[in-house]
């Protein structure tokens, strides 16, 4: 079948071997839509109305297109039909994953799927879509080919991609008071006990890590709200799930800031090809006027820029975040598309939606967020 409808994880997960061939062959990465990561996050937030799709070439039977939807009914209180991204809560980012020169096929046989029956209601919805990449452009392109209306808005959140050394990174980014501030940080910090910043080793303990990471976010702000990953056992199992099988793949990116061997701010990461994707970060507040979430960054920076493995790591935060905005210089695009089926009336709805949001984003404020967490 040139394209496949799968609804549950034993379903998502019988694709083997073909789904790890079009990760290695993307034309753009997202470790959130690898196998990883998304069959758990179906089977752990199960959702009735979810759909995997998976596009396969007609010319050479190979997996060129997977897409990650749901159906959905009524659009902020407009009573119609759509399809729209589907994303569990730990997935910050939905570009859908397209085999390099297969793009505009996949395409094809999605927009043919979604002409099929009426079912799929009055539009395709896409959210956060790397707006800034040739996963952008082949749809943009495929609208245009079908001469389907394309509405899109967008949004920038920190990128780290430079070729800068990181010293002089840092400098760039930082005014020359404030970096000196934060290097005394580090040594008042320091004089409490041995201060050590470090990676999980390919061959280290994960699951260690993993319980001291959430461990250090109970006690923070998260704890106290009852916002924390280990509040709710399914949210751990989860993150559990996820990190092993990043670990078991050599994705996975955890560092760790130490206090006499007490970890004060940890960061976890996933890679994907050449690129790398923040995923969570916490530190005890109890150091808190010393910044160790912030010199943990500082840290980050240089693993990065010096990594020689990676060319950019995406943040994966909310815009205008107030500590990743002002050390990360480069900035991302993010989109959040809708596009028309076929029949006229689809199209006078869907230019009556574009023109309602359009309305609601220019009235809307946005404010800093002044939370720690990266995806608050």
């Amino acid at each position: 079948m040139p394209l496949t409808v799968l609804r549950t994880a034993p379903e998502v997960s019988t694709v083997g071997p073909a789904w790890e061939d079009l990760v290695a062959n993307a034309v753009e990465p997202n470790p959130f839509l690898e196998r990883f990561m998304l069959v758990p996050g179906v089977e752990r937030y199960p959702d009735p109305d979810a759909l995997v799709l998976f596009a396969y070439s007609d010319r050479t039977g190979e997996l060129i297109g997977l897409f990650a939807l749901r159906k959905a009914r009524g659009y902020r209180r407009i009573p119609v039909s759509y399809v729209t991204s589907w994303a569990h809560p730990q997935c910050f980012l939905s570009t859908p994953m397209l085999r390099r020169g297969h793009e505009d096929e996949a395409l094809d046989l999605l927009f043919g799927w979604l002409d099929a029956t009426a079912e799929n209601g009055c539009m395709l919805e896409l959210r956060q879509i790397g707006a800034d990449g040739p996963v952008y452009e082949s749809i943009r392109r495929a609208a245009e080919r079908r001469q389907r209306p394309l509405d899109a808005l967008f949004y920038e959140r920190a990128l780290l991609h430079s070729t800068l050394p990181p010293e002089e990174y840092l400098k760039n980014a930082l005014p020359g008071k404030k970096l000196k501030e934060y290097r005394r940080l580090k040594r008042r910090l320091g004089e409490h006990g041995k201060l050590e910043v470090e990676s999980l080793p390919a061959d280290g303990d994960v699951e260690s890590w993993i319980a001291e990471f959430l461990a250090l976010e109970s006690r923070g702000w998260k704890g106290e709200a009852g916002t924390a990953l280990a509040a709710q056992e399914h949210e751990a199992a989860f993150f559990r799930e996820i990190v092993r099988g990043a670990f078991a793949r050599g994705q996975l990116l955890m560092h760790r800031m130490s206090l006499d061997g007490t970890a004060i701010a940890m960061k976890c990461s996933f890679s994907s090809g050449r690129a790398a994707f923040a995923v969570k970060i916490a530190y005890d507040e109890k150091w808190s006027q010393y910044s160790p979430g912030f010199l943990l960054e500082l840290w980050n920076v240089g693993s990065v820029l010096e990594s020689g493995t990676l060319d950019w790591m995406d943040s994966c935060a909310v815009p205008d975040h107030f500590m990743i905005n002002r050390l990360w210089t480069e900035r991302r695009r993010i989109g959040e598309l809708i596009v028309s089926r076929e029949p006229m009336s689809s199209r006078l709805v869907t230019a009556t939606i574009a023109g309602l949001r359009r309305m609601r984003r220019t009235f809307k404020r946005s404010k800093p967020v002044e939370r720690p967490d990266l995806h608050d």
